[in-house]
């Protein structure tokens, strides 16, 4: 027996709809209760239209940056160039080294770690 269903994706589930958008379960709430986003229900289940979904997220804000949005980096080698880690200037990479270090070090990371090898 073969199935007479179109091929192509016509609606999402809710939470399809969330992954496939990275959207947010409470955000998508949010808008379906403020009308910007328009669902569906087939018995317990929320659907989502694809043409419903596709409007939604055309409707979102543009991200605007500023020209001097502070993500450019240095080129590489340039004079006086400095290393930025979580809003420090360090020092260049050993600064930088150091500091994962630390941040693999941490008692929680440090307590998991010895419990997988102990587990083995």
């Amino acid at each position: 027996m073969t199935s007479t269903a179109p091929s192509t994706i016509r609606a999402y589930r809710f939470l399809d709809f969330c992954k496939t958008y990275q959207v947010g379960k409470d955000r998508a709430y949010a808008d379906i209760r403020s009308g910007a986003l328009i669902a569906r229900k087939v018995g317990k289940n929320t659907i989502i239209l694809v043409d419903d979904a596709e409007a939604y997220i055309a409707s979102l804000p543009r991200l605007e940056l500023p020209p001097n949005h502070g993500l450019a980096r240095p080129a590489a080698g340039a004079a006086g160039s400095t290393l930025a880690i979580e809003g420090r200037q360090d020092a260049g990479p050993a600064a930088a080294d150091s500091h994962r270090r630390c941040r693999r070090l941490r008692p929680g990371r440090a307590l998991r770690a010895h419990l997988v090898k102990s587990s083995i």
